[in-house]
């Protein structure tokens, strides 16, 4: 649950074997769950792609109408069933 105008700091680390780049992707929904104002989306990607651990970071403030966000780990751009991805160490921390 959230509040508009709040302001969240999202981190993870992820890893690609093979083919694949990774994402998160931050969804909004009403308090009810529903889904909404998906043309406000945001993306945080990998601030280095060294194919080890590398860190996704981002800072996502919180558009108005919304009461709840939700945090999607995706992985896109996969060509084979060889091809994978991990994510670790997820956390979200509220900041003023």
């Amino acid at each position: 649950a959230v509040m508009p105008g709040e302001r969240y700091v999202i981190r993870a680390v992820c890893r690609v074997v093979g083919n694949g780049k990774t994402r998160i992707r931050v969804r909004w929904q009403t308090g009810e769950g529903k889904w909404l104002k998906e043309g406000q989306d945001q993306f945080i990607v990998p601030t280095s792609t060294t194919r080890d651990w590398d860190e996704m970071l981002g800072v996502v403030e919180i558009p108005s109408d919304v009461g709840r966000m939700v945090i999607l780990l995706g992985v896109f751009d996969q060509v084979s069933a060889d091809d994978t991805a991990w994510f670790d160490d997820i956390a979200v921390y509220q900041v003023e």
